[in-house]
């Protein structure tokens, strides 16, 4: 049985193309290194990005213990697993282009 956060809602509002949340854990080499792309392109794109660890979220914590990292916004995954610069640049434009709900 899979639980998905509360935030897999549809875009709704321009704001829901604002913002995303990067799932992460401790350690993780993968996480560490997709968080400094996310962090160095999320400016370029005026995304509000909140990091969220999944040891202390129970539903994320169930919902993607084994993918992280994982990238996720406007209600559906951007990105997950090897997180290079373009898959950020890919996953912000997803992000911002899409359709309110």
């Amino acid at each position: 049985m899979s639980v998905a956060p509360a935030d897999l809602t549809p875009v709704r509002t321009v704001s829901d193309r604002s913002r995303a949340r990067f799932f992460t854990t401790s350690p993780c080499s993968l996480c560490d290194e997709a968080w400094t792309h996310v962090q160095s392109v999320a400016p370029w794109f005026a995304v509000s990005v909140e990091k969220v660890d999944i040891a202390t979220d129970p539903s994320a914590g169930a919902a993607f213990a084994e993918r992280v990292p994982v990238l996720l916004g406007g209600g559906r995954v951007l990105a997950e697993g090897r997180i290079g610069r373009r898959d950020v640049v890919k996953a912000f434009l997803r992000l911002r282009l899409a359709r309110p709900g």
